[in-house]
């Protein structure tokens, strides 16, 4: 029965539409993007993730080319295969385009049917041109449908951003662009002319004409083309490229010598109110009200009151498609209509039944609970993090979990992530939309729960296994006891139960004790600190007075202290008055003490939110940072850096010694409660007190921010 109701189920959830399959929602995308198509050599398609370009050109646009005697290759490149280069692919999926050629005709009775894997031909122009440069490949071909009638491919590029974003030989990718060149700007390669018996004067010319030819409608000359009479002069092909909008600037850097790529643009946009009710209510006209489409796209998007100006509104496609396909499933089977109470009633649990469904499947729980920690911020919100922090593996973190890496693939070609570039550095992920954060938040409170819930019952179990090996040594000495006093054995016995009891109350004090002593720990730590500090000065007074009477210390130290003002995540300083006043000192000292200096350690600390590592670089790269802007001034003294990052305690002290006991009383509750994890911490404190946190780094912090200068010195 269920197979029955989904077969009947006008909406697809996050899977792609199909040729064949009607797309609603999109009918003037359509009509624009065929049109641009079909009168332009290159057309590129550009919109974010999800978005549904890959449903409009298969959907929408492949029937209506079909009708323009053009035929649709659908491309989607294979990256790091070696000996499988891109020509190789491409031609392959011409050849297999052309072997399932389609055509619709009208029946007897007047209705439209399409014929499928009707079989095309193609005629070799130049023998052997398949296997060479994309321009000889579509120059040196004619193609053929199966009443003789030519015909020409339209080469759509799916998801191109993977030429960038994946492909790991550059080298590769510079020589499809370059091929690429050649085949839009209609320009011959340098070899066809370079094997030919042209004089070293006439290849130069041809040469010339070469490079300034950027366009199919350039007339050549005879001494030109007769290099290649036998090849097509005109285009004989279409080339459409679909990627997302975040990786058009990957684009812009490879396509320098293709100005064509930089005309007939078109962006997808989301849908907006007037589209979402078309695909809501035109798939089966009866089935869904206009009422209850519009309280459908405000459960999905979280906006258009009565009030609200729709205009602004703009719907996922994905998740509008996921939303009805679900609510169908949850129609019952006796309902001709979709009414207000089945949105009611089933709606608010349709995204996150999905969640539960898509996670539960996944086989690595602990990628599940790396996700879910570090895609959503502690006050709900969606967050992004580098793919390779997230596959990295447990036992080796210098590579990846290829388990890990195949499930979050799963996972994006489900629609519940998806990836992107970032400055460079790599691709990071996110969960697909907004929508999702609350049944993700719900989801990672319950997981945390079972886990302390876990903790719990295995700690009660080993505190029952030693109660039973108690009891069990007991039985074991009884048995024993053959010829002892019956008196004597009784008072031994009793003497073992209170031992063991004493012990069970003992092992119950000292967990006590423990769990006492983290409450009071950041306390003791503090005091300790102090203490510690003051037997450091104790010493070092110690060192200096033995120093001065015995005279043997060649060299000694001193630290210098310096507030510079460092933007937040930057390695380099703001050259405002107060720093260049502290760095003018600086260089005052180091000028006064010049002979004396032997070496210079140059420390740099950063606060301790965020992640530990990425903190601890920041520090190194500031350090470094502020060695070179002193270069100049230090001749041939040696110098090292030491990067340094503070801790909570050390955020926690600077609040008290300035008299904000709240926050140090938040502070070190959460370093009990987190035992000490700095990332962990951070988040307890912005969960539990936000403006807490957001004073704390707006006071405390910036004062953390400093760097110091050790010298060694001569006497």
């Amino acid at each position: 029965m269920n197979n029955q109701k989904e077969k009947y189920n006008p909406w697809l959830g996050l899977k792609t539409y199909e040729e064949g399959q009607t797309l609603y929602g999109r009918t003037d995308d359509i009509n624009i993007l065929s049109q641009s198509i079909l009168f332009n050599i290159q057309t590129v398609i550009y919109g974010k993730s999800g978005i549904g370009k890959s449903s409009i050109l298969k959907a929408g646009i492949f029937p209506i080319l079909r009708l323009k005697n053009f035929f649709p290759v659908y491309i989607r490149l294979d990256h790091n295969q070696p000996g499988r280069n891109y020509n190789s692919q491409i031609w392959e999926c011409v050849i297999d385009s052309l072997s399932h050629l389609q055509k619709e005709n009208i029946t007897p009775q007047g209705t439209k049917e399409t014929i499928k894997d009707l079989k095309g031909k193609v005629v070799e122009l130049i023998p052997n041109s398949r296997k060479k440069s994309l321009w000889e490949m579509f120059h040196g071909n004619k193609f053929y449908n199966t009443e003789g009638k030519s015909i020409q491919p339209v080469l759509v590029f799916d998801q191109f951003e993977e030429i960038f974003t994946r492909e790991q030989d550059q080298n590769k990718v510079l020589t499809f662009f370059s091929e690429l060149a050649d085949l839009i700007n209609n320009v011959e390669p340098q070899v066809l002319y370079s094997n030919s018996n042209n004089s070293n004067n006439n290849t130069e010319k041809l040469t010339d004409i070469k490079k300034n030819s950027i366009s199919h409608d350039i007339l050549l000359d005879d001494e030109y083309t007769a290099v290649s009479k036998n090849y097509l002069k005109e285009s004989n092909f279409r080339l459409v490229l679909s990627l997302r909008e975040d990786c058009l600037f990957y684009l812009e850097r490879n396509i320098a010598n293709i100005p064509p790529l930089r005309h007939n643009r078109h962006c997808l946009k989301p849908l907006n109110v007037e589209q979402a009710t078309s695909v809501i209510t035109e798939p089966m006209p009866t089935l869904v009200p206009k009422d209850v489409a519009t309280e459908i796209i405000r459960k999905v998007t979280g906006e258009l009151s009565k009030n609200d100006n729709s205009t602004h509104i703009e719907i996922n496609s994905a998740i509008l498609s996921l939303y009805l396909s679900e609510l169908y499933k949850r129609k019952p089977i006796q309902s001709k209509t979709i009414d207000l109470s089945i949105v009611s009633n089933s709606g608010e649990n349709i995204i996150q039944d999905f969640y539960e469904k898509t996670m539960s499947s996944v086989s690595d729980k602990e990628l599940v609970a790396i996700l879910e920690d570090k895609l959503i911020t502690p006050d709900g919100k969606r967050d992004n993090a580098f793919v390779k922090d997230i596959v990295r593996s447990k036992k080796n973190p210098k590579e990846e979990d290829r388990n890990k890496v195949k499930e979050l693939n799963r996972l994006k070609e489900q629609r519940l992530i998806h990836e992107f570039p970032w400055n460079n550095e790599g691709l990071r992920i996110e969960f697909m939309h907004d929508v999702l954060c609350e049944t993700i938040i719900r989801r990672k409170e319950k997981r945390l729960s079972t886990e302390a819930n876990k903790r719990k019952i295995r700690n009660i179990t080993i505190l029952l296994g030693l109660t039973f090996l108690f009891l069990t040594i007991f039985v074991l000495i009884r048995t024993n006891i053959t010829e002892r006093n019956y008196s004597e054995s009784l008072q031994e016995q009793m003497a073992i139960i209170q031992s063991l009891n004493q012990s069970l109350q003992d092992q119950m004090d000292i967990t006590q004790r423990k769990n006492d002593s983290l409450r009071t720990l950041m306390i003791i730590n503090t005091e300790q600190i102090k203490i510690t500090k003051r037997k450091n000065d104790s010493l070092l007074s110690l060192i200096k007075q033995n120093n001065e009477q015995k005279d043997f210390m060649e060299t000694y130290f001193k630290d210098i202290t310096l507030k510079l003002n460092y933007a937040v995540g930057k390695s380099s300083f703001i050259e405002d008055p107060l720093t260049l006043l502290e760095l003018a000192k600086l260089i005052g000292q180091i000028k006064n003490l010049e002979g004396r200096i032997t070496s210079i350690v140059f420390e740099s600390y950063t606060t301790p939110e965020g992640d530990p590592h990425l903190n601890a670089e920041l520090a190194r790269k500031r350090a470094e940072y502020f060695r070179e802007y002193l270069r100049p001034y230090l001749g041939n003294i040696t110098t090292s850096v030491s990067p340094q990052v503070h801790s909570w305690f050390d955020v926690a002290n600077c609040a008290y010694e300035q008299g904000y006991l709240e926050w140090y009383n938040t502070i070190t509750q959460a370093i009990v409660e987190s035992k000490d994890n700095l990332v962990n911490t951070g988040m307890l404190i912005q969960r539990s007190s936000p403006t807490i946190y957001s004073n704390i780094k707006q006071v405390i912090f910036p004062q953390l921010r400093y760097a110091k200068c050790r010298f060694e010195l001569k006497r």
